[in-house]
């Protein structure tokens, strides 16, 4: 991305308090965390928990169980601590659709938790993670490379193997 984060996160910085849809505050905080602004980050999230009290407020009201746990995820990602990260998107996974956007959007999410579970040394959850993924997206390339890297660095080389082939069956 070269220095776009940091454009981004300019921009973002900028307007900590503007909050018009959980998505783009997630979304706010990637690129924070991306430029490595975590005092920033730190903001964001304590402008999130008190626009979360806003009485009538539809956004606001999906802030607190699904966005702000989220936000708080990408940030613990973002200063490497990626058990909390885990911990904090796991339990998230079938409420991501509450923030809205398109399933391909969102599926950011899913990709955090991966890395996440990668970057915990969560292997076997990564491996759970990425076996349902590539059921799911079974020519998602990455997907099937990924699966390949984590197999491996569990000592599955037939596994691993097999995996690098890809799926065994035809999609259309």
């Amino acid at each position: 991305m070269g220095d776009r984060w940091e454009e981004l996160a300019d921009h973002v910085a900028a307007r900590l308090d503007d909050h018009v849809l959980a998505f783009t505050d997630t979304h706010a905080m990637m690129a924070l965390g991306a430029a490595g602004r975590h005092d920033h980050g730190a903001r964001l999230l304590a402008s999130l928990e008190a626009f979360a009290e806003t009485p009538g407020n539809s956004c606001a009201r999906t802030m607190e169980p699904v966005a702000i746990p989220i936000c708080r995820a990408i940030l613990a990602f973002a200063q490497k601590d990626y058990g909390q990260a885990a911990d904090l998107l796991l339990p998230l996974r079938p409420d991501y659709i509450r923030i809205g956007a398109s399933h391909a959007q969102r599926d950011i999410f899913h990709q955090f938790l991966i890395e996440a579970a990668i970057g915990a040394g969560r292997l076997p959850l990564a491996r759970a993670l990425l076996s349902e993924r590539t059921l799911l997206k079974p020519k998602g390339k990455p997907a099937w490379r990924k699966y390949v890297q984590v197999l491996t660095a569990m000592g599955e080389p037939g596994p691993a193997a097999g995996a690098g082939a890809g799926p065994r069956v035809n999609i259309n």
